[in-house]
């Protein structure tokens, strides 16, 4: 009986070496897209097989969608592409652009609106945004109080901000930051009062986890830190108010229900270390919720909702915010105030017809760090 050579086996070797790096180069190839900030892995429908081109324009355009159908109707895409996450994870190599890995398993936004570059003080305002901030801003803190109330911004730090130690050292922060020169301009302008948080919640992350480890969202802490210093400030005349609501504030750990976060999701691994829930409580709740189609401004706002209560500070608030209210800031504010609008805002649009409809008290912009647009805010009607 004839045995191969063993010639044979480091031929055998190379071959499985490289069905190896084809696998995960195809992995990489079919990549899951991600298009802007959300806590799904993917937001947009798979390729559709293209039908045949009847006119000029589907046909320039066939190869390009046939080519989107191919990536997602390949054979084993989810598999792959799970399998080559793992296997990059535990080489300490993330396979989705989007995701940075810090130290101890933290995990950070890496290329979204170029969060990193921000932080890092890589980018900075034009003069022509420079104006846009500085005019646009006046126009909309103008037209707050001709409706006969005030405007206040409020900045959410970028996890990197708060956890600088824990990113990779050429990606820590450095400043000054184009958020330094916003709210600069904003200042300058008398464009409504500026509550920014970052040193807040860099100073209360010594003492609690501000943040979650694998998601770009705070936790009950982040919210309760940051409930701690607003309510305050917007109902500075009612003492009363917000020291009942805010001694109604408890922060629990849900060990039941635990969590992998969205940026765990992005990175299609499996086996990061999943963690605890941690939930901002309201001890009896006062408020009454509507539903979002009772609101009269749905056709401009893609989501939102009011409520209110009983026992809260006459006057209305109108909440232009992002996910970070979702995620358990609502709760004290909700209870405050007897009356409060939310409604979700892309990059500080802001609606006249809104604003001439409700005729709020207070209008609070809530913006992370990340999503300050260079160009200034815009009106939407």
């Amino acid at each position: 009986m004839k045995f191969p050579s063993t010639k044979v086996f480091p031929w055998l070797g190379i071959r499985i070496l490289a069905v190896a790096l084809l696998s995960v180069g195809g992995a990489i190839w079919f990549r899951p897209e991600w298009s802007d900030f959300s806590r799904e892995v993917e937001l947009r429908e798979p390729g559709v097989r293209p039908g045949f081109p009847h006119e000029f324009t589907s046909a320039q355009e066939w190869p390009r969608n046939f080519d989107a159908f191919a990536n997602d109707a390949v054979p084993g895409r989810q598999i792959l592409i799970e399998t080559a996450s793992s296997l990059l994870w535990k080489a300490g190599v993330s396979l989705s652009p989007e995701v940075l890995r810090g130290n101890s398993d933290w995990l950070f936004l890496r290329n979204q609106n170029s969060t990193l570059e921000r932080s890092r003080g890589l980018i900075r305002l034009t003069p022509t945004e420079e104006a846009a901030w500085s005019n646009k801003g006046r126009e909309i803190a103008d037209t707050v109080e001709q409706s006969g109330g005030r405007l206040w911004w409020v900045i959410i730090p970028d996890k990197q901000n708060v956890y600088p130690e824990l990113v990779p050292h050429w990606a820590r922060p450095h400043g000054p930051t184009v958020t330094d020169e916003i709210i600069r301009i904003l200042s300058a302008t008398g464009s409504g009062s500026i509550i920014d948080l970052r040193s807040t919640l860099k100073e209360a992350a010594v003492m609690h986890p501000i943040y979650y480890r694998t998601d770009t969202h705070w936790t009950g802490w982040g919210a309760e830190t940051a409930a701690r210093v607003l309510l305050p400030a917007l109902l500075q005349h009612q003492p009363g108010q917000w020291q009942t609501i805010l001694g109604n504030l408890s922060v629990v750990e849900d060990i039941v229900r635990e969590r992998r976060g969205d940026l765990a999701r992005i990175a299609r691994v499996s086996d990061i270390p999943a963690e605890a829930w941690i939930r901002l409580k309201v001890t009896d709740p006062q408020i009454t919720p509507s539903s979002a189609q009772d609101l009269r401004f749905k056709e401009w706002s893609r989501h939102g909702y009011r409520s209110t209560s009983p026992s809260g500070h006459p006057g209305k608030l109108l909440i232009l915010g992002d996910s970070f209210f979702h995620a358990e800031l609502y709760k004290p504010f909700q209870e405050s105030f007897s009356e409060m609008v939310f409604t979700h805002h892309n990059g500080v649009a802001v609606s006249r017809k809104l604003l001439r409809t409700e005729k709020p008290t207070w209008m609070v912009v809530i913006i992370v760090e990340r999503m300050l647009p260079l160009s200034g805010p815009i009106w939407v009607d």
